[in-house]
């Protein structure tokens, strides 16, 4: 239902939806995930040199997410394609050993960071965004 041309233009989420079990149909249906990952057959050299220039990629997993699934994919790990309990870390998945965005490039040159709330998905209070900000951008 979510790689449909109706989910797809109307709902936000459907096009953030990377099934496991379905990887050529979201490949293929998907709007913008798999766009944006470079997971096509036709890559786009743009996305991968704006990634790139980062200066820092602050990645923040909240611990007790109950809308974002698997959680680790807040941190670019995600299950395995065809399984849906087998989970990868970043660095073990499709789209960083191919680099296919450049987040393998980032993270090699020290720049991506990994920081944890402990509430649910942008539950986190006034202190934990002090850190963040304080940590990373001033």
């Amino acid at each position: 239902l979510a790689y449909t041309d109706i989910a797809q233009g109307s709902l936000a989420q459907a096009n953030y939806l990377r099934d496991p079990l379905r990887i050529p149909e979201y490949v293929k249906k998907c709007k913008f995930l798999p766009d944006i990952n470079n997971e096509g057959p036709a890559k786009n050299q743009t996305y991968k040199d704006n990634f790139v220039k980062l200066e820092k990629l602050v990645l923040v997993k909240a611990l007790q997410d109950t809308m974002i699934q698997p959680r680790d994919s807040e941190w670019f790990g995600f299950f395995a394609d065809n399984s849906q309990s087998t989970l990868l870390p970043m660095n073990e998945t499709m789209w960083y050993l191919e680099d296919s965005f450049g987040l393998q490039t980032l993270h090699k040159a020290g720049r991506v960071y990994f920081e944890t709330t402990p509430g649910n998905h942008l539950q986190f209070g006034v202190k934990d965004l002090e850190h963040l900000v304080d940590t990373y951008f001033v």
